[in-house]
C-alpha cells in the first residue's frame, strides 16, 4: 500500500494535507513540500495524493520539548522555545530533525543564522565570566555555548533537509 502511495503522491503536483484525524485542510501543499515533511516523521502518507499529520502545533512543540528535556541545545541551561537548526526563512522545514528546545536567550541570538554563522556570532559577544569571593566561576552565554560546540555541530549534522551546515 504505502510504496504504491509514494511513488503516486511523488508524480503529484500538490497533496492534500489532513489533521491528525484524518480531516483535509482547506489548502493542499505542493508536492516537494509534502515529501519532506514525510520524510522529516512529521506527517505520513495517507493516500496517493493525501498525507496526515502527526502533531498539531502545539503538540509538536511539546513532543520536541519533551524529547530534548527542556534543555537548551546550544547552552546547557532550561530551554523553554523550540529553535530550527536550520531556519525556515533560509529553507528549514518544520521536521523533529530540525527542531531543538532552545532557551529564549539563544534562540534570538541565533535568529536566522546558520549553525556556523551563530557560532561565528557568539564568538563576538563580549565575556562576561566572572569569579565570586568564594571561588566559584559565574560562566557567561558566550562560553557556555562554545563549550558545547561539539553537540551543536552533531545536531547539524541530522537536519532532515537539503541545509548545509
Amino acid at each position: 500500500m504505502g510504496e504504491s502511495y509514494v511513488k503516486q503522491m511523488l508524480t503529484a503536483s500538490h497533496v492534500y494535507v489532513c489533521n491528525r484525524e484524518g480531516i483535509p485542510h482547506r489548502y493542499k501543499a505542493p508536492r516537494l513540500r509534502a515529501v519532506s515533511l514525510v520524510a522529516g516523521g512529521r506527517a505520513m502518507v495517507q493516500g496517493p495524493n493525501r498525507i496526515r499529520m502527526l502533531w498539531g502545533k502545539k503538540g509538536f512543540l511539546r513532543y520536541i520539548r519533551e524529547r530534548d528535556g527542556f534543555i537548551c541545545a546550544y547552552c546547557g541551561q532550561f530551554g523553554n522555545t523550540v529553535d530550527h537548526v536550520w531556519p525556515r526563512s533560509r529553507g528549514g522545514i518544520c521536521t523533529p530533525a530540525n527542531c531543538v528546545c532552545a532557551c529564549r536567550t539563544c534562540n534570538r541570538l541565533k535568529a536566522a543564522f546558520s549553525i556556523g554563522e551563530f557560532l561565528g556570532a557568539v564568538g563576538q559577544i563580549s565575556c562576561t565570566c566572572y569569579t565570586y569571593m568564594n571561588g566559584v566561576t559565574r560562566v557567561c552565554l558566550k562560553h557556555r555555548i562554545l563549550e558545547r560546540v561539539p553537540r551543536i555541530l552533531r545536531l547539524g549534522g541530522n537536519l532532515g533537509g537539503n541545509a548545509p551546515v
